[in-house]
């Protein structure tokens, strides 16, 4: 990658990077010994996946994998009568073993017994290789009937990484797994408190999830808007995983780069708020005050924050906690406590006349519990 299109994907706050290591092309971006079609043999002659899991993990990441495979025959056939080359020998590596044609649907069971259990080898395949932490599959696997191949991955996935002493996870859309697995949503938020973590995928381009000259100006996100993204999903328990959009040979537009790092130096001053946290009984106040907690504190994140607000957190009356009282109250990024006062309508303060961040201010609220009756 030219130097220039080079970011530290640290410091723009990830905790995890999920690069796609196959897409509905049918070529790999790894170092496969199933088949020639793969960025080692061909093309740039580099394991571009192992390259970034190494580069991931030095940095202290979490690295993982999202894969289509499945849902490649379904894109494979043309129109009925056109000539093409999905059943000569020489290409059966990239096509995959020969489907009859027909109509094909993302969810439905069509991939052939052969089909599947070439899947089966080149998702163990990817585990063995590089260890990922994560396993993403988009909704070609989403049908029932594929069940059987899917459980075999899984047990294969999971038993592997006992023996390798790390966690791990997949993720799918929909009832791909009926258990054992984290729900993912693509571009939407599900409604209210889940009874599990669960993932959204976002992108940081409005209009594509990769880059395209012909998308031009790309339509890039504001960083304010993906850190509101960002504290929503978290204030309900979910993670957020942004596709950003390399061009061709690897590089990351400068203007994403800028993206990246504005959410990092947020991240950088107000993460407490968000890594490691959980939800609390009530997720929002309105549309721009939103809640998580950790070790004892209720963190209170205040999207368009301004200088000197008037701030109201109605959740925390006069009373509450019913045994104890709020210790104190601290602006993220700012030393020293804030003044406040409680009474029927909430919890009162002001915020000071300058703000380390200009996204969004976080309030760290802790307590002093009090015991529930008197020591005899």
């Amino acid at each position: 990658m030219p130097r220039s299109g080079r970011i530290c994907l640290k410091k723009a706050g990830a905790k995890y990077v999920v690069p796609v290591v196959e897409h509905h092309d049918g070529f790999a971006m790894y170092d496969s010994d199933l088949t020639i079609w793969t960025a080692v043999k061909m093309g740039p002659k580099q394991d571009l996946v192992g390259e970034l899991a190494k580069a991931v993990k030095a940095d202290g990441l979490i690295f993982g994998v999202s894969n289509h495979r499945m849902e490649h025959h379904t894109f494979m056939y043309p129109k009925a009568g056109l000539a093409n080359d999905q059943f000569d020998p020489k290409y059966a590596e990239f096509y995959g073993p020969p489907q009859p044609p027909g109509q094909s649907g993302m969810n439905d069971a069509n991939a052939s017994p052969t089909f599947q259990a070439e899947w089966l080898a080149r998702m163990q395949e990817i585990a063995d290789k590089y260890h990922p932490q994560m396993f993403i599959f988009d909704n070609g696997v989403n049908s029932r009937g594929y069940d059987d191949v899917k459980l075999k991955f899984a047990a294969y996935y999971y038993n592997q990484a006992a023996k390798w002493g790390i966690p791990v996870s997949i993720d799918t859309k929909s009832t791909a797994y009926l258990a054992g697995s984290i729900q993912d949503y693509e571009t939407r938020q599900p409604t209210g408190l889940q009874s599990a973590p669960w993932q959204v995928e976002d992108k940081i381009a409005g209009n594509s999830w990769g880059y395209s000259e012909l998308n031009s100006p790309m339509g890039y996100r504001t960083a304010a808007s993906i850190v509101s993204e960002l504290v929503t999903v978290v204030s309900h328990d979910g993670c957020l995983l942004l596709n950003i959009s390399p061009r061709g040979d690897g590089s990351i537009p400068q203007q994403q780069q800028d993206i990246l790092l504005a959410v990092g130096q947020w991240l950088n001053v107000n993460g407490d708020a968000i890594y490691g946290t959980r939800p609390w009984a009530v997720a929002e106040e309105g549309a721009n005050t939103h809640f998580t907690t950790k070790n004892g504190a209720l963190y209170a994140i205040i999207q368009n924050a301004q200088a000197e607000q008037d701030v109201t957190v109605t959740s925390l009356p006069k009373g509450y906690p019913p045994n104890g009282k709020i210790a104190q109250v601290e602006l993220l990024g700012q030393s020293g406590s804030i003044s406040f006062t409680q009474d029927e309508s909430g919890l009162h303060l002001k915020l000071p006349d300058t703000l380390p961040t200009t996204i969004a201010s976080t309030l760290k609220i802790t307590f002093n519990l009090l015991p529930t009756s008197a020591s005899p």
